[in-house]
């Protein structure tokens, strides 16, 4: 089968549903048709249609299971709905940036939600902040005007961080950093910051630059779910080794 043929068979809803029916284990007939809610001409069609494609298959009981092969197709699902739930925001946003490897597992933030309200954003960051009990790590080339007693409260509760951030602005860490800061806060630079992302042991964000290389701090993804944070952490780590110490 090649690849259009693929993306053809996985475009129909109904053998969406089957799929899905299938993903949670083998069944009868009867049994897909009453979950899926299809009807007796529709079901057939689409049975025939996916064991042709080798998607599932009829053992020698009359039970439906999917392939192998099937299982595999099913891994990759999530990042086609990822990606056509937020093609909007990927057309006009760009991930070249972002190594392959973290490109390839892009449905991992699906985990999160999309924030593009100031006030939600607002209070996001003053309720979250101080649950922090482990680490907090952040990509950034701007911070608020409160940064030293956010930052200080964390380093007091002996939270790690780490910051990667513009040359200029980590002067301005320097002159303004409290004894505390100055001891315990890790500070590496960039000469541009391509986007902007916050790692923390209780919750990530991310913030993709818009065509024109800019950060959008407007629409950012926001996650709890260990599965965003773990996307949103070794993409941290891959800026931080190019990142260039900086002592404060």
């Amino acid at each position: 089968m090649s690849t259009w043929g693929l993306f053809k068979t996985l475009s129909s809803k109904s053998r969406l549903v089957v799929i899905d029916v299938l993903e949670t284990g083998p069944h009868r007939y009867s049994e897909i048709m009453r979950i899926s809610g299809l009807n007796t001409t529709d079901l057939s069609r689409q049975l025939t249609r996916l064991i042709k494609d080798s998607i599932i298959e009829k053992d020698s009981s009359d039970l439906y299971q999917l392939t192998q092969f099937g299982r595999l197709v099913m891994t990759a699902i999530p990042m086609g709905s990822f990606l056509i739930e937020y093609q909007g925001y990927f057309n006009t946003h760009d991930l070249s940036i972002i190594p392959s490897n973290l490109i390839e597992d892009i449905s991992s933030l699906r985990k999160g939600n999309m924030v593009s309200s100031v006030y939600e954003s607002i209070n996001l960051q003053r309720n979250v902040i101080p649950t922090i009990q482990e680490r907090f790590w952040m990509l950034t080339d701007d911070l608020s005007s409160s940064w030293t007693s956010s930052i200080q409260s964390l380093l007091e509760h002996d939270v790690e961080i780490q910051a990667i951030v513009t040359p200029d602005l980590a002067e301005k860490i320097k002159q303004e950093a409290t004894p505390i800061i100055k001891e315990k806060m890790h500070v590496r630079t960039m000469d541009s910051v391509p986007l902007v992302l916050g790692y923390s042991d209780k919750h990530s964000l991310i913030c993709f630059p818009n065509l024109d290389g800019d950060p959008d701090r407007n629409h950012y993804l926001f996650g709890y779910d260990a599965v965003f944070r773990h996307w949103v952490f070794h993409c941290f780590r891959y800026f931080w080794e190019q990142a260039t110490p900086f002592h404060l």
